[in-house]
């Protein structure tokens, strides 16, 4: 295949060619690894794919969603219409248009409960609002870390003794603790129960960032 693709390249180089043909999908799907080299390999070149059979295209500048459906479906993993796919994301978007949290976000948060796409605070909230008051005065993630451990304070869902990853994770998320989730280029306000102030929030990330430099 590697010459193939060479010779596609060479002859998209001088207008001759802007992809490739296959008969069907399950040609590319003998390998799992070689599917995705190709379909990687022809984005990359700039070249089409289309699986004659089935009348489907991969186009070099198609969003990554259908990309990632167009592999899927070289190697036979049954999913969504792209049409089906499509509809779901426009929906989403929607919603955070509109200012309301898009389906299948929000979940993981520490310190809250998602029921029905309203977040209220469980019993690891007083750990976060922990967290973040000793990052506004200063403290590092390490040293934040040891405290809670000397403590063996556990993080939920493992119940294991909480690591630095968990601390890590709460302060880099910041701005959501201060209310406002980003999804999909929209910032959604009012959504979840703030626990610090905007500018907080701004100056735990710029501390952690200065910290990064610095290290």
């Amino acid at each position: 295949f590697n010459e193939v693709l060479a010779e596609a390249v060479k002859l998209k180089k001088q207008n001759k060619c802007d992809g490739l043909s296959f008969s069907r999908c399950d040609r590319l799907s003998r390998r799992f690894d070689a599917a995705l080299q190709i379909a990687l390999d022809c984005k990359k070149n700039g070249l089409a794919l289309r699986f004659v059979r089935e009348n489907q295209w991969l186009k070099p500048d198609d969003e990554p969603l259908q990309f990632v459906l167009f592999v899927l479906q070289a190697f036979g993993v049954h999913t969504q219409t792209g049409i089906s796919m499509a509809n779901l994301q426009g929906g989403r978007r929607r919603a955070a248009s509109e200012g309301k949290l898009p389906g299948g976000a929000g979940r993981g948060m520490l310190g809250y409960t998602l029921e029905g796409k309203k977040f209220t605070t469980n019993s690891f909230i007083n750990i976060v609002d922990e967290i973040l008051d000793k990052a506004l005065r200063g403290e590092s993630i390490n040293g934040i870390t040891r405290v809670l451990q000397e403590r063996e304070v556990r993080a939920p869902v493992s119940n294991k003794i909480i690591t630095r990853s968990t601390v890590a994770s709460v302060l880099r998320n910041a701005r959501r603790y201060a209310g406002i989730w980003h999804w999909g280029g929209y910032e959604l306000r009012d959504l979840i129960p703030a626990r610090i102030s905007e500018e907080q929030a701004e100056h735990i990330l710029a501390n952690l960032k200065r910290n990064c430099e610095n290290s």
